[in-house]
């Protein structure tokens, strides 16, 4: 039994008094009304909470303590209001007419009758307001018949104490454990969700209720190498997230039930869409992203400064261009968490922006062909000369780079074959393996790179690597040679950050043996690089290779 209807009938079954008594007869009839009222009589005083009245009403000693009824849902109290006793049949006695038996027919609030009347999302936390709708409304009431004993006490006939404890199970069976109240509607609730919402798009941005530590947590790797500590960086992704959310607003939007098992609210409309983001990122802020390389350049800044000011000005720019941006569909769910006693406690977001899996840096520079990539650095240049951000000495020198041809003796006379930089590499197997699986590394080059790698044995031969103005590359020698329409994948990382996924090389001819991949690093290349070069299923790794300067 439920531990709320437990202590509920201890406390209305604990001893009853006895009455003095009174031989007097009556007849069939008369005394089945009489066992009628006594039952309502009960039923009465455990819906008003009168326990001293209920337990006068009832015969036996109740093994139980007596409870402070304050303690109990008092719901339960209002189920059992609305039970009543009617029709009862013929009293049947004991031998010596001191237990009288009589079957009734017994209208209550039954459970599972009144759940299988409402809708899910409906039933599930309910406000009190809800529950009393529910239980006012006759139509959900039942009819069942149930048997109940009296003891004659007197010239009075008290409830038996296992009629007592069966007739409150029955009239409360399902509520007992089926009643969960909130304090909040659901209208309340949206207007919770809106507030959160309507707090970021004025720069109120609450982590605590997103799940996420900080902003950073909230916006993707644009493949650029980003501390997350910076705070100017941080504001500009701050007002970014808030003008994104103003978007959404601004659109048409509903916010229903998620679930019908849960608090949950969903909130969907429109957010800017992720191509027209990556339309802004690629045709709309690349000049921005080579000026400040440029500028950079002649003003001495480290790697990290220049990625932390490219971050800052494309986040600035996107807030401003943002509402002009094409929708997508958005959906986002909030979730409600409440006390025991259904009071609201706090909420949290599944996401405030939608996950962005759309182009990055990385891809919008490799989409460029190499008179894009200068027109655009011209631009660029032009821009920075004509804000007063470079000298027209500084403008000249950087047109005249982009004009340059690489001048190096080591720059190879065949097409697609590099130098080999890396400097006495030796092979070794670590001691866990069995040969089957070899590592090798390298001495530190003239600019402070050395190479580590690991291969298979009867797969790939050696590594080699040269780095020059324009980036990378990395040539991986295999044993067996591909054939012509064998696909590769690599993947490049760059100090720990993922800058380059998925991208996919073909085999040329057949007999193929070199497999050369460039990763262009501008012109501050990073301190540790690592490459992977994979079969076509990104399942089978043919080469894993580290760079690192130091």
């Amino acid at each position: 039994m439920n531990t709320t209807v437990k202590k509920l009938t201890a406390a209305v079954l604990t001893t009853a008094m006895l009455l003095t008594f009174c031989s007097c007869e009556k007849k069939d009839d008369n005394l089945a009304e009489e066992l009628l009222n006594t039952g309502n009589d009960f039923i009465e005083a455990v819906a008003s909470e009168d326990i001293r009245e209920a337990k006068d009403l009832v015969s036996g000693n109740s093994p139980f303590n007596e409870v402070d009824p304050d303690s109990m849902n008092h719901l339960i109290y209002q189920v059992i209001s609305k039970a009543s006793l009617d029709e009862p049949g013929n009293v049947r006695f004991n031998d010596d007419k001191t237990i009288a038996t009589v079957r009734f027919k017994l209208t209550s609030l039954e459970y599972y009758t009144v759940r299988y009347e409402l809708s899910d999302e409906y039933y599930y936390y309910m406000t009190e307001e809800d529950y009393l709708t529910i239980f006012n409304n006759e139509n959900n009431l039942s009819t069942s018949n149930i048997t109940l004993r009296f003891e004659k006490d007197g010239d009075s006939w008290l409830l038996k104490s296992d009629s007592a404890i069966r007739l409150l199970e029955k009239i409360t069976k399902g509520w007992d454990y089926g009643i969960y109240t909130i304090n909040i509607t659901e209208e309340e609730a949206k207007g919770y969700c809106l507030d959160v919402l309507n707090d970021i798009a004025i720069g109120n941005l609450r982590t605590e209720l997103y799940c996420i530590d900080d902003v950073n947590d909230l916006l993707p790797d644009l493949g650029i190498p980003d501390s997350g500590t910076n705070p100017d960086v941080y504001e500009a992704k701050s007002e970014y997230v808030s003008a994104y959310v103003n978007y959404i607003l601004n659109h048409d939007y509903e916010i229903t039930r998620a679930y019908y098992y849960d608090y949950n609210m969903l909130f969907t409309g429109e957010a800017p869409s992720q191509d027209a983001i990556y339309d802004f990122l690629k045709n709309d802020f690349m000049v921005d992203f080579y000026a400040e390389w440029i500028k950079a350049r002649y003003s001495g800044l480290s790697e990290s400064e220049a990625c932390n000011n490219i971050l800052i000005a494309f986040y600035t720019r996107l807030a401003e261009e943002i509402k002009y941006m094409d929708p997508e569909p958005y959906e986002n769910q909030f979730y409600f968490y409440f006390s025991e006693d259904g009071n609201f406690e706090s909420m949290d977001l599944t996401n405030v922006i939608n996950p962005y899996n759309g182009g990055t840096f990385y891809d919008a520079e490799h989409s460029l062909t190499p008179e894009e990539t200068a027109e655009l650095n011209r631009a660029a240049a032009l821009k920075l000369y004509t804000n007063g951000d470079i000298t027209l000495s500084e403008y000249n020198d950087y047109i005249a780079s982009l004009e340059e041809e690489p001048q190096s003796e080591e720059v190879p006379a065949v097409e697609g074959e590099y130098p080999n930089q890396a400097v006495n590499t030796r092979e070794y197997v670590p001691d866990f393996s069995d040969g089957s699986l070899v590592y090798a590394d390298s001495q530190a080059d003239a600019n402070h790179y050395w190479m580590f790698y690991s291969k298979e044995n009867g797969v790939l031969d050696t590594v080699e690597y040269y780095i020059d103005d324009t980036g990378i590359y990395v040539t991986c020698i295999f044993e067996e040679p591909f054939d012509k329409g064998t696909i590769l994948i690599a993947d490049w990382w760059q100090e720990g950050v993922a800058i380059s996924e998925n991208e996919t090389i073909t085999i040329a001819e057949d007999g193929t043996t070199r497999v050369t991949v460039h990763l262009p690093t501008r012109l501050f290349p990073a301190d540790s690089y690592e490459f992977r070069l994979w079969d076509d299923t990104h399942n089978h790794v043919y080469a894993y290779v580290q760079l690192n300067k130091g």
